[in-house]
């Protein structure tokens, strides 16, 4: 290490708090002063010898701002911890073999439950799911209570839930 960088290391020592503040008001970051002028005095102990320097402190925080400057480019092109978060836990839609056959084995034995039941229940039950109608409305569409209403209802979900156990059972 040359005299110069001696020097210079040792008068940004010896000014480090004034450099600081320079730092802090041009990067609007306490940290990122800190870490930069860190890695002015590291690049001073190693780097290629340099001649005298007129100013010391311009040239110290011009190198420090070209380091801050260099790492905030760096840091730009990292993901940040959420948007790894968020990468490491991306949920594959796509259903796989077992699931695409589960989800047809259920829907054929809803259908054949469906295919079982009297025309009114199905169609009540169509009413509620597929069109999202609450029970008042069913109600007044078919004439009948909304008590009555929501007994085929039970009794509907009852044998949809029977064809899925027995599925399940075979």
């Amino acid at each position: 290490m040359s005299d110069a960088n001696s020097l210079l290391r040792n008068f940004l020592v010896e000014r480090y708090d004034h450099l600081i503040t320079q730092l802090k008001q041009r990067l609007n970051s306490t940290e990122l002063a800190h870490e930069a002028l860190h890695d002015t005095y590291l690049r001073l102990g190693r780097g290629k010898e340099i001649r005298a320097i007129d100013r010391p402190t311009g040239y110290l925080l011009r190198i420090a701002l070209n380091l801050a400057y260099d790492r905030q480019r760096a840091n730009a092109r990292l993901l940040s911890v959420p948007e790894i978060e968020t990468a490491l836990n991306l949920v594959d839609d796509a259903p796989d073999p077992a699931r695409e056959a589960e989800a047809k084995s259920s829907l054929q034995a809803v259908e054949r439950a469906l295919a079982k039941m009297p025309a009114r229940r199905r169609a009540i039950l169509v009413a509620s799911f597929k069109e999202n109608l609450p029970s008042k409305a069913i109600a007044q569409r078919f004439g009948l209570s909304v008590r009555k209403i929501d007994m085929e209802l039970k009794e509907a979900r009852e044998m949809c839930a029977h064809e899925l156990v027995l599925r399940r059972n075979k």
